[in-house]
């Protein structure tokens, strides 16, 4: 809400803001008790705003200076129910901030009838389609995360209640007072997110009018170094029917009579509702920087307090209480004002409102610096209008995006400064220009400030995300693309989607593109997968598929089939090994099992450290070991992408690891057996296998008795085996009659008579087995 300030008030507060020069210069000292608190690291953001559904749109739009603002004509509003009398007065203002969708929701998405859809609050709604979206955005599953996950944030008055379901009461009859008010109240949209989104961490809804978003911010940082969650949310926003209708100006009230906010300008004389919502998903740095997140920027520190009595109403703003706030954030965050380059103003334009916030701040920048005018200045208000609930996390985002692209926006609709607010004599400029913003040698640093209806403050500290280290090597170079949606038709258009988003960003990198889709989404009943290795196949596949109009999906079995020996070989898996954390960890976990409880180091073998590549692992003992661990490994990394196999099927070592993946044996069972079928095979002469591309019974006339048929892999192909001597000698003359016929890489004769020695001592390794009935 705007601040509301009787007639009377007004010269009592042209004493507080013509008072800009703040207190004398001081070298004010950081606070040492805060030398140990943590950053916290931004890792996902979301919005849904007036003509901006998504991050890219709100960033053009900020950059471009594009007004978003509707404008009423006359037999709209009368449709409306507008009186004309009211329209022709000359007071009511014809324009308004209007959400695109704001009456729509995919109740089953989420899980709810539609009467019960219809009862909530549109704010409850796209809160929730909002901090799903948020989590989407940072890459959190919350099927398959570990993290606890809390929720802090809140929603604006409900004009939904008397304006629509009030009006339709026989709609809602068979709804009792307590359904109504968990559907309608703003103190159950943080609970309904949790308890929809599954989230077990602090849910919290915090409501401190135009602060709420700001406080709930400052809360949400200090739960996280707290310990109580691992990731929070945090968000809120204003939607209030009708938006498609003006509204009167009444002189010395909270609402501008041009429709626009002039933060800071001479014509600031109200606010512009806005209409909209905004989310930021929150993690520790060190924890975000250990998980490889997406970090947008940080925030350093941050302060809430109330302006308590000392003031001249209850609406009133007071610049004692703001610059309190501002300093304690600064000396929380460790952070020099004369460093900040940036602030996000609260700025709702009016005509008071602004120079106590401009009166604020310079005492508190006082308390560090003399320098004038060094520091831009700016509110997303001038854009969007006032989120009220929301207004704090969407200057955090605004912010945020600054950063990543290096541009300052303009405050829009400024021409020339209140002549309340002295900036010549302060720290601040209005950015009232597109501005660079380069990152330097110094971060960049950058502060927001959130100042709510009845006094209660908050300004959080931000600085820019660290450039991390890209260069690593990147060995996988093929990808397999996985999407999936509640529905035929989601499904379509999400791929639609994302085929838009890789053309508009060619640079795109498709290893991170394919982990987020894999391991970052939810898995749902619709699904596609694809595979490219560039990122025109890629969209030109997701484009077919949605141009060849198959909107019936016919559901097919999937099989995992696992191999046997013969073609393992050195840094095999070493590209997922470096991309993918579930392959990594369960590749680390089996080769610490073998060194652990066999006393194998194969770690050199498989991913030698003269960086060796395709080598083939010849040796029975690590080779079928090794091919066991990785085969296990990549089945895992299927399985944690929501993929299950209908069936699986195993040729020779293979069906040991279909027989662990099942839940046969355990995977120490299972790598005991491996190992020990390996020791034996080192004990036995030197075989080998030889792979032909001749039916069976052709093979048995050129073999004869000589080696045995050991695999028949297909009708016109078949594997033998035996010694070594015979194995040369028959390959030769497979040769000779121009029969093609190769060795696989393994020094055994595996299944042949050869192998006979060893099945007792084999025999006795499998009665040390917990085997276990496998249910389908």
């Amino acid at each position: 809400m705007g601040y509301e300030i009787p007639d009377e008030e007004i010269n009592e507060l042209d004493l507080e803001v013509n008072s800009l020069e703040g207190e004398k210069v001081s070298t004010h000292k950081i606070n040492k008790e805060f030398d140990s608190q943590e950053d916290i690291a931004i890792i996902g953001m979301s919005i849904r705003l007036p003509g901006a559904n998504d991050l890219e749109a709100f960033w053009d739009n900020l950059k471009h200076e594009t007004d978003v603002s509707s404008t009423f004509s006359k037999e709209q509003l009368i449709a409306a129910g507008i009186d004309p009398e009211v329209i022709e007065s000359g007071n009511y203002v014809n324009k308004g901030m209007v959400l695109d969708y704001h009456d729509c929701f995919d109740e089953k998405f989420f899980g709810y009838t539609p009467k019960e859809a219809a009862l909530m609050d549109p704010q409850h709604r796209v809160y929730l389609e909002v901090a799903y979206s948020a989590l989407e955005d940072a890459g959190i599953n919350t099927q398959t995360s570990k993290d606890v996950i809390g929720i802090y944030g809140g929603v604006a008055r409900n004009t939904y209640l008397v304006n629509n379901v009030m009006t339709h009461p026989k709609y809602f009859d068979s709804l009792d007072d307590f359904q109504i008010g968990i559907a309608l109240e703003k103190d159950f949209p943080a609970t309904k997110v949790a308890y929809k989104l599954n989230l077990k961490g602090p849910a919290i809804n915090i409501q401190t009018a135009c602060s709420s978003s700001g406080v709930a911010i400052h809360l949400a940082c200090s739960s996280l170094r707290n310990n109580d969650a691992d990731i929070i949310l945090v968000g809120g926003g204003r939607i209030q029917p009708p938006v498609d209708q003006g509204y009167e100006h009444t002189d010395g009230h909270a609402l501008s009579p041009t429709g626009y906010c002039h933060t800071f300008d001479a014509e600031a004389k109200g606010m512009v509702r806005g209409q909209g919502m905004a989310f930021i998903v929150l993690k520790k740095l060190s924890k975000a920087l250990e998980d490889g997140d997406d970090i947008r920027a940080i925030i350093k520190g941050s302060a809430i307090n109330n302006d308590g009595s000392e003031k001249i109403g209850f609406t009133a703003p007071a610049s004692d209480g703001q610059a309190l706030a501002i300093r304690k954030a600064y000396e929380n965050a460790k952070v020099n004002p004369e460093d900040v380059s940036y602030i996000e103003a609260h700025g709702t334009g009016t005509s008071l409102g602004d120079p106590i916030e401009i009166a604020g701040l310079t005492r508190a920048f006082n308390n560090w610096t003399n320098k004038k005018q060094y520091c831009a200045i700016a509110s997303v208000k001038s854009n969007v209008g006032h989120l009220d609930a929301g207004a704090t996390v969407l200057g955090i985002i605004k912010t945020a995006l600054a950063f990543q692209n290096e541009l300052l926006p303009a405050s829009m609709h400024y021409s020339k400064p209140n002549p309340q607010i002295d900036f010549k004599n302060s720290p601040f400029y209005v950015n009232n220009s597109l501005q660079d913003w380069p990152r330097s040698d110094k971060p960049r640093f950058a502060g927001i400030s959130a100042l709510g209806l009845g006094g209660t403050n908050a300004h959080i500290v931000l600085s820019e995300a660290p450039l991390l280290n890209n260069d690593e090597e990147k060995f996988q170079n093929t990808e397999i693309f996985t999407i999936s949606a509640k529905s035929n038709i989601a499904l379509e258009k999400y791929q639609f989607k994302i085929a838009n988003y890789i053309e508009q960003h060619p640079d795109i990198d498709l290893s991170a593109l394919a982990y987020t889709l894999n391991a970052g989404r939810k898995n749902y009943e619709f699904k596609n997968a694809f595979v490219a290795d560039d990122q025109h196949i890629l969209v030109e596949q997701l484009k077919d598929f949605i141009d060849s109009n198959k909107q019936k999906y016919t559901p097919s079995k999937f099989i995992l089939m696992f191999p046997g020996g013969g073609a393992q070989y050195q840094n095999m898996g070493l590209g997922l090994y470096n991309s993918q954390p579930i392959f990594k960890q369960e590749i680390d976990r089996a080769l610490t099992l073998v060194l652990e409880n066999q006393g194998y180091d194969f770690r050199e073998v498989l991913f030698p450290s003269d960086h060796s590549d395709r080598v083939p692992i010849e040796d029975p003992l690590a080779g079928i070991t090794l091919l066991f661990i990785v085969e296990y490994a990549t089945a895992k990394l299927w399985l944690s992408w929501g993929v299950e196999p209908d069936a699986m099927l195993g040729h020779s070592l293979g069906e040991y690891t279909a027989a662990c993946i099942a839940g046969a044996f355990s995977l120490s069972d299972a790598l005991k057996m491996v190992v020990a079928r390996g020791e034996l095979f080192n004990t036995l002469p030197k075989g080998g296998m030889l792979s032909i591309g001749l039916p069976p019974d052709e093979v048995k006339v050129l073999v004869g008795d000589r080696l045995d048929i050991a695999a028949i892999n297909r009708p016109d192909h078949c594997v033998v085996s035996g010694a070594v001597d015979v194995i040369e000698e028959v390959k030769k003359e497979l040769n000779e009659l121009e029969i093609h016929a190769t060795r696989p890489k393994i020094n055994v004769a595996a299944h042949s008579r050869e192998i006979e020695p060893i099945l007792d001592q084999f025999r006795l390794v499998l009665e040390s087995i917990t085997f276990r009935k496998v249910n389908k």
